[in-house]
């Protein structure tokens, strides 16, 4: 077991309300290098540790930080458990219209449609009229 996911959210009958605890194995990543345009998320890390990528970034983390994760800023982010595996309380709202961005792969979900593209970033204005 890399991750063990369970959405408590959708357990209750929780429609626009997302809320998860998270299991890592130690080394494993909660999920994709990742930003959201419209959809908020919070962290709270209960049990063991590791380490935040946030953007360009790195911070440790241990039992009782919480992380926010607002939308539409851009900067990716994502968990990776220490030698000792950890434990997160994730939180977000579900919002149809969010697209999800992952630089990693150059991979944009869009939500609403159910479909995630490759894509390839181009000038704005490349003087197509």
């Amino acid at each position: 077991m890399e991750l063990r996911q369970r959405s408590i959210g959708r357990h209750f009958g929780a429609v626009t309300t997302g809320m998860s605890q998270l299991e890592l194995a130690p080394g494993a990543k909660s999920s994709p290098f990742h930003c959201h345009s419209a959809e908020e998320e919070l962290f709270v890390v209960l049990d063991g540790g590791g380490t935040l990528r946030l953007g360009e970034e790195r911070h440790e983390l241990r039992p009782g930080h919480v992380v926010s994760r607002p939308a539409g800023t851009r900067i990716a982010h994502q968990f990776i458990a220490g030698d000792g595996g950890m434990a997160i309380l994730a939180y977000s709202n579900i919002d149809p219209n969010d697209l999800a961005f992952y630089p990693d792969s150059n991979k944009v979900k869009l939500r609403g449609l159910g479909v995630t593209v490759r894509v390839e970033p181009v000038d704005y204005w490349d003087g197509e009229h």
